[in-house]
């Protein structure tokens, strides 16, 4: 998309970002512009890069787009339909091209999460009050998430990550214009939401943007990047979005123990974080703080705004404790509802007590198995893009939202599984990328 010179501030912009961003600008005038522009920069990702890598950047843009501030322009819930038409095309374009394409992965995490998705199949079938609605959101979420992982394990040449972090640091410096039009604190008067559609949202983008950027300073230094970190941090905070500061720290902390800097700079930057930690409440910034973490409640109101979250979803999970009451879905235990609708939208707000009522144990077992298997076989230098999704649909649930930003989530995953094959191939020998194969070949010893 764009390359920046560290030492000297050059920014390099190619003709793809010059579609993307001339498109985008487009896409802010009303909801015909918004597909027009949208139709033709899908046609030129896909006429300029190959099949798979044009819809899976397709796909990222439509995440991206999807995220923009309702004062600013209007949404893709305009043409929801479309969209998801789009998505699943995408989906299956990327599928259908991938296949005669072979690959060196870590199967069994695939095969552990085609038997998550049988399972959640049958389960709809037999305990959902809605099936079809149940069955209809674990394929959009199964066919989507499958279809970017493969675009991303098979086509390892693309800087995926780097292409993320473009748009989110975009998305990052442009957010104080929000302030100029008017619609920086559009949702709740008090929290900066920039130019996303909720300050939520802007706080999970903003720790998205300080992992890839730390997790891209794993390679080389980079001093644009120190800045994003910083703004990254800056904005966490205004955005009043425990989730997304939750993020940044589990982020950083991370950082420390698993990347690659040497054990005293380690054991060195822990002090330092608990020093600042301890002279930052001496200072008196210790009630700002907590007034931050409890949003004006007391502590008995801690997850005052997320009362009504878990309480469906505990009562989803007392309803069927083994086997839960439908994935993504109300619960209706009266009777079982063949019909299908996309007004049975929930608000699951935690992954784990989400996964409980819906899927219940057994299910919640399963896709512990699934992300164990890959958090053990996985080049631990990725543990950033691993935790980040996981952590931030502790407080703000969009793992399974196909229609969100999910997708930037699955291609985190994608590089975690593509990372998987190097790490291991270089045990074995020389690592070759070949070019035309799009694969990596180990020469042994």
């Amino acid at each position: 998309m764009m390359s920046i010179d560290s030492k000297r501030f050059v920014v390099s912009i190619d003709k793809e970002a010059v579609w993307i961003f001339t498109l985008f600008i487009l896409s802010l005038i009303n909801a015909t512009m918004l597909l027009i522009s949208t139709i033709v920069l899908l046609l030129y990702l896909l006429a300029k890069n190959s099949l798979v890598v044009g819809a899976t950047k397709g796909l990222i843009f439509i995440a991206i787009r999807t995220i923009v501030n309702t004062g600013i322009a209007i949404g893709y819930d305009s043409i929801g339909t479309i969209k998801w038409i789009i998505i699943f095309s995408l989906s299956l374009i990327i599928i259908l091209s991938s296949i005669s394409k072979s690959a060196n992965y870590n199967k069994s995490f695939i095969w552990l999460l085609f038997l998550l998705f049988c399972y959640i199949i049958f389960d709809s079938l037999l305990f959902s009050g809605y099936p079809t609605v149940s069955i209809f959101k674990a394929i959009s979420w199964a066919f989507v998430f499958c279809a970017v992982v493969m675009a991303v394990v098979k086509n390892p040449e693309i800087e995926w990550i780097e292409h993320i972090s473009n748009y989110l640091n975009i998305v990052l410096m442009v957010s104080p214009l929000a302030i100029l039009l008017g619609v920086a604190y559009l949702r709740n008067g008090h929290a900066f939401q920039g130019v996303t559609n909720h300050p939520n949202m802007f706080g999970i983008i903003a720790a998205l943007t300080f992992a890839l950027n730390i997790h891209l300073m794993q390679k080389r230094f980079n001093v644009f990047r120190v800045i994003m970190l910083i703004l990254s941090i800056v904005f966490g905070v205004m955005s009043e979005s425990r989730t997304g500061m939750l993020c940044i720290v589990v982020c950083f902390v991370t950082y420390i123990w698993f990347s690659s800097i040497s054990s005293w700079k380690k054991i060195t930057l822990t002090i330092l974080t608990i020093l600042i930690v301890i002279i930052g409440f001496l200072m008196g910034l210790g009630e700002p703080l907590l007034d931050f973490v409890y949003k004006g409640q007391d502590i008995g109101g801690l997850l005052y705004s997320r009362e009504g979250q878990i309480s469906r979803a505990i009562t989803k999970y007392e309803n069927n404790k083994w086997f839960g009451s439908g994935f993504m879905v109300p619960l209706n235990s009266g009777y079982q509802s063949f019909s299908f609708s996309f007004e049975l939208n929930v608000e699951p707000g935690n992954i784990i007590i989400a996964l409980l009522g819906d899927i219940g144990i057994v299910g919640t077992f399963l896709f512990v198995i699934a992300f164990g298997n890959l958090f053990y076989k996985m080049d631990k230098q990725n543990i950033i893009l691993y935790l980040m999704p996981l952590v931030a649909s502790m407080g703000e649930m969009m793992f399974f939202s196909t229609n969100n930003i999910a997708v930037l989530f699955y291609v985190f995953y994608g590089v975690c599984i593509a990372r998987t094959n190097k790490s291991q191939e270089h045990i074995r020998g020389i690592v070759v990328y070949d070019t035309k194969e799009k694969n990596y070949y180990a020469i042994r010893h």
